[in-house]
């Protein structure tokens, strides 16, 4: 479950004592934040536009815009927030009004107290999801046809704009979101793990419809399973801060979402990759529209051999293909028969070499699985070979794939086993969680301390342990719960709060999941 998020709030009166007691006013505590003031409509009105804030309290009468004029010129530009009015008891009239308009509350200024605040703004946050609720549906109604016809076409080899496809998808663009060429358009590819994909990717895509209800000048279609389209008019250009706004710019900016997830998603760990795939330029007809979108929908062969980047020129060099890759490293293993030789080769010059022939990742995959398997450890450790190979498959880089393959094969050729000493990074990283546990663990912070990357780690912790860095991680959690339950006397939320797990509900359910029982129940012996 993701924060309730904050919602921002407008303060528009021309009178500075009440402005200066409703920044008293403790917002958080009711989950909003305080975004600015305005002593007119004219001023709160230029603020919308350019801020786009939740919730508006609004005085009725002001110089220059009156409030009940700045309400109405809301509506008529469709700028999507709540209104609360602050009116005098002879202003009754004009809050009727407003409310028959849409105005979610209104507030008498002299009478007005916390109570009567915080009443009014639980009225705008209900508000406000329901605007919401019903933003999400009819987007998504119109996202799922594009998505529709984008899919047809990216399924057909060669597609042309004489096979009528190209029509559809470029009249749906100028049909539901006024987009005709030029175009500029990107990609958003996103790789989780395959237990969190789809979780994962919905969290992706309640984001994305975040961003584009908040007035983010794209549209976006999925185009494959963790592959985002997002397309944009080639005249939106401005951004507020003077940066040019077009879709490369913006895909930078959506990087981020890595590190929004890693916070929020607890579950998630940091076990995601976000990278973005570019076009050269704006599409200047409907050809090269549908060409871009195909390119971008595909993974860039960079991507593996060059994954500390986070952007991509759609379109570059795709090297051999699937059939000439294995045929390349089938002939490279016949020349090294014994486990010894081969470990030197990856060791020294399989990286290198594989960028260096442009192998293509599929094929790669599959030969270090392959290895692993020809070359299975002592007996006994069946399971955990096969492990290592499942992780060779789904490996993200170049580095990974290697890294697997010699913590594997290096005990095989030494004789001492793969599970009698973990490996120093992993050793590091648990002895960091037991010592910390009282603050926020995820894979990224934990990676840092130990010098890998997270999407490293976490294969990784599962190959050496046994167990994945979330199951670790709540498992230490736990058993200091356990302990500071059974010999001391602090109250339950204490302990959540010194093992890292300050929400009280989320602790009592994973405590319960763990132990069986509640930590009251288990508290009282």
């Amino acid at each position: 479950m993701t924060k309730e998020r904050l919602l921002d709030v407008l303060i528009v009166d021309d009178e500075l004592p009440l402005r200066e007691e409703l920044r008293l006013f403790d917002w958080a505590a009711h989950g909003f934040r305080l975004a600015g003031e305005a002593e007119n409509g004219e001023m709160a009105l230029r603020f919308c536009r350019e801020r786009a804030p939740d919730v508006v309290i609004t005085d009725i009468t002001m110089p220059i815009m009156d409030g009940i004029t700045l309400f109405r010129r809301l509506r008529e530009e469709g700028i999507a927030l709540q209104v609360i009015l602050l009116t005098c008891h002879s202003e009754f009239g004009y809050a009727r009004e407003a409310i028959q308009l849409g105005a979610v509350e209104y507030l008498i200024k002299v009478e007005m107290d916390d109570p009567d605040i915080i009443r009014a703004l639980s009225k705008a946050r209900e508000a406000q999801e329901r605007q919401r609720l019903l933003f999400t549906k009819e987007a998504e109604g119109r996202r799922w046809e594009l998505s529709k016809a984008l899919s047809k076409l990216l399924a057909q080899a060669g597609a042309s704009g004489r096979d009528g496809q190209t029509t559809e998808l470029l009249q749906m663009l100028k049909r539901l979101y006024g987009l005709k060429p030029p175009l500029r358009s990107c990609a958003l590819h996103v790789e989780l793990k395959r237990e969190l994909r789809l979780p994962g990717l919905r969290e992706v895509e309640e984001y994305l419809m975040e961003l584009e209800h908040n007035g983010l000048p794209l549209r976006w279609a999925a185009a494959g399973e963790g592959i985002y389209l997002l397309v944009s008019g080639a005249e939106e250009r401005e951004a507020e801060d003077g940066r040019t706004a077009d879709v490369g710019w913006e895909a930078e900016d959506l990087i981020q979402l890595a590190d929004r997830l890693e916070d929020e998603l607890s579950y998630l760990n940091g076990a995601l990759r976000i990278y973005a795939v570019t076009a050269p330029g704006p599409a200047e007809t409907e050809e090269e529209a549908v060409e871009q979108f195909r390119l971008l929908s595909e993974k860039p062969l960079d991507a593996f051999y060059e994954p500390e980047r986070r952007v991509y020129a759609g379109g570059g060099d795709k090297g051999k293909g699937p059939g000439e890759s294995l045929a390349a490293l089938d002939k490279l293993a016949a020349t090294f028969p014994d486990t010894e030789r081969l470990l030197a080769f990856i060791r020294e010059e399989l990286g290198k070499w594989a960028i260096a022939n442009r192998l293509h990742p599929a094929a790669l995959q599959s030969w270090a699985s392959l290895q692993l398997r020809q070359r299975r450890g002592t007996e006994g450790a069946e399971g955990l070979w096969d492990d290592a190979a499942r992780a060779c498959a789904e490996a993200g880089s170049i580095d990974e794939l290697t890294a697997v393959l010699l913590h594997m094969l290096k005990p095989a050729v030494t004789g001492k086993g793969v599970q009698r000493k973990l490996r120093k990074e992993i050793a590091d990283a648990q002895r960091y969680i037991r010592e910390h546990l009282d603050q926020s663990l995820t894979l990224v912070s934990v990676a840092k301390q130990v010098g890998l990357s997270s999407h490293y780690l976490s294969r990784l912790f599962r190959i050496e342990t046994g167990s994945s860095f979330n199951d670790y991680v709540t498992q230490q959690r736990m058993e200091k719960a356990i302990g500071l339950l059974q010999n001391t006397t602090m109250r339950v939320y204490e302990v959540g709060n010194a093992v890292g797990i300050p929400s009280y509900r989320y602790f009592t359910a994973t405590f319960r999941q763990y132990t069986g029982v509640s930590p009251t129940f288990y508290k009282k012996g």
